[in-house]
């Protein structure tokens, strides 16, 4: 039987940010997420990309104690971040 739960987590992203307050979140992200984020046209998605990058950052480091700033977040082919040689299970949506 497996035993994995399933928590979800959100937030609103209706909230205006200072472009300084903006550039600081993006500085906390990978390269890689900085390009991908500034492809984005709309800046509704621009956020979604963003605080999901940083939302899985913080939930990592108080649920299981991982610094995560210490890892890149990576896409396996199907586009899904993972964590390289680590077995925790999560999704951005």
């Amino acid at each position: 039987m497996d035993n994995r739960n399933l928590t979800l987590y959100y937030t609103n992203i209706d909230t205006n940010l200072s472009p300084m307050i903006s550039e600081s979140y993006i500085n906390l992200v990978s390269l890689e997420r900085k390009e991908k984020i500034r492809r984005f046209h709309n800046n509704d998605d621009k956020k979604r990309a963003l605080y999901g990058a940083i939302m899985v950052r913080g939930l990592l480091q108080e649920i299981y104690g991982i610094n995560a700033m210490k890892y890149t977040l990576k896409m396996n082919e199907y586009g899904k971040p993972y964590l390289k040689n680590n077995e925790i299970c999560f999704n951005i949506s």
